[in-house]
């Protein structure tokens, strides 16, 4: 091997689906309590590029996770299950899905880990099959559907063919199981059967799961890391603070102008936002912070949030701050959807700047939200995130004499 085996544990944690700092930041103290006790980690990301920043001067060994072919054309034009997920990243590609396998099973042989998390991973976990090392699930709602046949429907609020589910997902499931003979193993009768480990854990609540029928999740709250990043110094103003994480999107422009006009105090967080948009509507009450701030610090602050999605709009809600959600994917909608329904947020098209001007004038006019949050906030007062990671890495350690 090209490092020195400790006598602690090899622990890997993957990251294969999904986009940005969410897949990052959040694993921190984990990390960071792993590498502390003496285990030796390792990180395989979907995306290396953010990862000086994130894990500077740290210990962990970053890995390339094997990438799938990308600009795939989508078979599926909605998504309703994981099912049609897998088919639109590739699962019905036998080739290319047997190189990734390939990938992962390599991957493995050289680290040679006795315990691997998986986040958003579905083809790691696939090529892990028939592997001694201890398996751990940790991921939000969205990455670890409930264990039932046929898949749930995501989308609540549009009524699917139960039919056609169970067709669509048998359809990959023969893909699935054709992949598995390739490789000596067993066949699974049902997609669950991918995200079943020796331990599954929600890194969310309940009340943000994707899939609110679940029964049995083990919830433990919502990872806490974050970046000491950039001061968080909040320009002048008399009405409420405004935060703001934003992508490029088509809305973009049309509520910057807007901000831009409020006499708020506003913080804007998007590294990705053009410099030409950034020089243009930067002024004396709006500011746009060039790297990722320390998130604990902005959502505490701040009276109300804009962003687009998921992990953002969970910090926000648990501080007790209303958030003006403009999803960019689905996850992001359905967690919007889910947010909406406790009162404490509003969704607005990332494509429509009227019409997220307008619910975020409606946002700041009702108190109602804020209300709502912070009833949402006060049920989770008593969440202790260092005892969460130390019960993470007990529970690790656990796995990991297992192999």
């Amino acid at each position: 091997m090209w490092w020195a085996r400790s006598n602690m544990a090899n622990v890997l944690l993957t990251w294969e689906l999904g986009f940005g700092m969410g897949h990052l930041i959040p694993h921190l103290p984990l990390l960071n309590a792993l590498e502390s006790r003496g285990h030796q980690v390792f990180f395989a990301v979907k995306d290396l590029s953010p990862i000086p920043e994130v894990l500077n001067n740290s210990g962990v060994q970053c890995l390339q996770a094997p990438l799938r072919a990308p600009h795939r054309r989508p078979l599926q034009k909605k998504v309703y299950t994981v099912a049609h997920l897998l088919e639109n990243i590739g699962y019905r590609d036998t080739v290319m899905m047997t190189g990734l396998v390939r990938g992962w099973r390599a991957l493995y042989d050289i680290v040679d880990p006795d315990v691997t998390i998986f986040d958003f991973s579905p083809t790691a976990l696939l090529a892990a099959r028939g592997y001694g090392f201890g398996k751990m699930v940790y991921g939000q709602g969205f990455h670890s559907p409930p264990d039932q046949y046929p898949l749930p429907n995501m989308r609540l609020s549009e009524p699917a063919d139960t039919d056609r589910l169970q067709r669509d997902e048998d359809r990959v499931i023969a893909a699935i199981n054709k992949l598995l003979f390739g490789f000596g193993e067993p066949p699974i009768e049902h997609i669950a059967e991918l995200f079943r480990a020796d331990a599954n854990l929600l890194m969310t609540v309940k009340e943000l799961d994707l899939y609110p029928g679940r029964n049995n999740g083990q919830y433990w709250g919502l990872p806490t890391g974050t970046l000491d990043g950039e001061s968080t110094v909040w320009p002048p103003g008399e009405g409420p603070r405004i935060f703001a994480y934003l992508k490029p999107c088509r809305a973009l422009e049309d509520l910057l102008r807007f901000l831009a006009k409020l006499d708020c105090p506003i913080l804007v967080v998007g590294a990705s936002i053009p410099a030409a948009l950034r020089e243009q509507y930067s002024c004396t009450t709006l500011r746009f912070l060039s790297t990722v701030p320390n998130m604990d610090q902005l959502v505490h602050q701040c009276d109300i949030g804009v962003t687009h999605g998921t992990l953002t709009v969970t910090r926000l809600l648990l501080a007790g701050k209303p958030a003006l959600i403009m999803p960019l994917a689905l996850e992001h909608r359905l967690v919007a959807l889910r947010a909406k329904a406790l009162g404490a947020a509003l969704m607005a098209s990332s494509d429509d700047g009227s019409m997220a001007i307008d619910r975020l004038q409606k946002m700041l006019a009702a108190p109602e939200y804020a209300a709502a949050a912070q009833e949402f906030s006060q049920r989770y007062q008593d969440f202790d995130a260092a005892q969460q990671v130390t019960e993470l890495v007990t529970l690790i350690e656990s796995l990991a004499t297992r192999k």
